[in-house]
């Protein structure tokens, strides 16, 4: 996602081409924008001269990749300790029916 698909003072990331080739204005949470907006100053803090054109930089002007976001995220679920263990499809079909 480019930082100009960000929009901080409507609280939106603009989604291009998603599924059935539709563009989409997303809101995003408060509690994410904090977040966007401390990463953002911490990542102008850090590198002034920062010209990547990407929200989540990488080096050498790229993205990171998915499964480099998706590594951190699981990574920061374990830290808080908010995991848990995967359940079969046999057990979450069980545990979905009504009584």
């Amino acid at each position: 996602m480019h930082r100009d698909q960000y929009c901080r003072h409507d609280g939106t990331v603009y989604i291009e081409k998603t599924k059935f080739r539709k563009d989409r204005l997303i809101p995003v949470p408060k509690i994410a924008l904090t977040q966007i907006e401390n990463y953002l100053a911490v990542r102008t803090a850090l590198r002034a001269d920062d010209q990547n054109p990407y929200l989540l930089a990488a080096r050498k002007q790229r993205q990171l990749r998915d499964a480099q976001v998706r590594d951190a995220f699981h990574q920061a679920v374990k830290d808080i300790r908010i995991s848990r263990p995967k359940q079969s499809s046999a057990t979450s079909r069980s545990a979905n029916r009504c009584p």
